[in-house]
């Protein structure tokens, strides 16, 4: 994808709270040292993927980036968040991408109540053209075991990863770990709904599948609950702890 015009993806959100010192602290400590924008890019991204475990917040995805940063825990929307954060507080303009995907790729961890549901990625500017990654929102522990769950029932998708993904990111090219899109799982998405500032800014169309109203919000924390102790079962199950 070419450029389009980057400064509205440098500013700040209710979201995107990138000038927020704890965001600011982290960027400083993890980019150290760094030779260019790539570098740094590549640490931000395996810094959310290894010390922002994958799992649920009690606020589900209304987490603005400082936030998620102290829970030390995400999904695809709250993940995505922090990293465009981190990334823009670097200096380096990124985006959100908002998807719909299979609720497959949840099954042995939580069944949504709707066949697909929101899935967001970061899209970062980098070598003059927008790099789609969510490569960074499954911890390499549990991708690790979800894989070998995977492949142990014969399945390409499944809790929480799609087998032919990678956690792993160049900083050259697109990079997924969920929302891999092939000939392998053709009904993988039903819908792309563009590239957005935030979270927020997606849900004011109105076009989400997610819950938004809090009785149903409250129905998500129950069931995100059990999810989060699958999850912790699963990673322990990882045939190489990396933590």
């Amino acid at each position: 994808m070419k450029l389009s015009c980057t400064t509205e993806y440098l500013r700040r959100t209710s979201l995107i709270d990138h000038d927020h010192s704890d965001i600011t602290s982290a960027v400083s400590r993890i980019t150290a040292g760094a030779d260019n924008d790539v570098m740094s890019a590549v640490r931000l991204h395996d810094f959310v993927r290894d010390e922002i475990l994958f799992g649920w917040a009690p606020q589900f995805d209304s987490q603005s980036a400082s936030q998620v940063l102290r829970c030390g825990i995400g999904f695809c929307n709250t993940k995505t968040t922090l990293l465009t954060a981190l990334l823009r507080a670097a200096g380096i303009p990124a985006r959100i991408h908002c998807v719909s995907i299979n609720r497959r790729i949840l099954s042995g961890l939580i069944r949504p109540p709707s066949q697909y549901v929101d899935h967001s990625y970061v899209e970062v500017a980098l070598h003059h053209r927008w790099i789609g990654i969510d490569s960074y929102i499954v911890d390499r522990p549990l991708h690790r075991a979800a894989v070998a769950e995977c492949n142990a029932r014969h399945l390409l998708v499944g809790f929480g990863v799609h087998v032919r993904g990678s956690t792993h990111w160049d900083g050259q090219s697109n990079s997924f770990s969920q929302f891999l899109v092939d000939d392998s799982v053709p009904d993988m998405s039903d819908r792309d709904f563009g590239s957005f500032n935030d979270i927020d800014a997606f849900r004011a169309t109105g076009l989400g599948r997610n819950p938004r109203y809090w009785p149903a919000r409250l129905g998500i924390r129950v069931l995100t609950h059990v999810a989060n102790h699958r999850v912790t079962a699963l990673r322990a199950q990882s045939p190489s702890r990396l933590r």
